[in-house]
């Protein structure tokens, strides 16, 4: 279905008020972060719920161990801390 141009992902889907997310992924390879605007993503066009940051979210749940049903592509989640260990992380 895929050679096909049959396939549906999921950017084939459009529904109304539907947002996305964007990450902002780091551009260094090892380091850390020091500091984030989130108001000046806030106040760009076309920003309605605002920026995450390490400052404003709430408590992050790593999958749980043995469960053949839950996945997660980094050993560190996104927003755990404050550190770059590799280039393209998800930074904020």
């Amino acid at each position: 279905m895929k050679t096909t141009g049959a396939a549906e992902y999921a950017a084939d889907f459009h529904f109304d008020r539907m947002v996305h997310a964007v990450p902002v992924i780091s551009s260094i390879a090892s380091g850390a972060f020091v500091s984030s605007i989130p108001s000046a993503a806030e106040q760009m066009p076309g920003v309605l719920l605002g920026a995450a940051t390490t400052e404003n979210i709430g408590p992050l749940y790593r999958t749980v161990p043995g469960d053949d049903n839950a996945t997660n592509s980094e050993v560190r989640s996104a927003f755990e801390d404050d550190v770059v260990r590799h280039w393209g992380q998800h930074a904020l």
